[in-house]
């Protein structure tokens, strides 16, 4: 049977299936990054912030690896899409850290309060650019 939904109509519908995938994969990469943290700090006495570094690069990588062949399925062009996707990985760590020191520093608010704003704006703002950039087709 074919679509009678428009072009657009039918882009905006596939957005759901991808959003709720780069959710997983988000998800995934938070522990990946968390336990490879823990694991560092605390089973090999590495100092946090050299550990975080660490977490977050693992962490970039396999959440690129799974964005790549599972929420997104474009495996071509794999170099210039992980550059693509390492900056906007880094520019959303940015946007993370800028949006915690604005909530807690200037505003004085809770730190719960500003990882709340951190958890509705960086995760959109990550999705899209990466959809809209890293993997947009040529």
């Amino acid at each position: 049977m074919a679509s009678t939904g428009s072009p657009a109509a039918r882009k905006g519908a596939q957005l759901g299936p991808l959003a709720l995938r780069f959710g997983v994969v988000g998800v995934l990469n938070t522990l990946v990054h968390v336990c490879t943290t823990v694991l560092l700090v605390e089973g090999l006495e590495v100092h946090p912030v050299p550990a975080s570094v660490a977490g977050f690069v693992l962490a970039v990588i396999v959440s690129f690896l799974l964005n790549t062949f599972w929420t997104f399925r474009q495996a071509d062009e794999l170099a210039r899409r992980f550059l693509r996707f390492f900056v906007v990985s880094v520019s959303a760590m940015l946007l993370n850290t800028l949006i915690m020191y604005v909530a807690v520093e200037w505003l004085h608010w809770h730190y719960l309060l500003g990882l709340l704003v951190v958890l509705l704006v960086v995760p959109p703002y990550n999705f899209f650019l990466n959809l809209l950039w890293s993997y947009r087709p040529r």
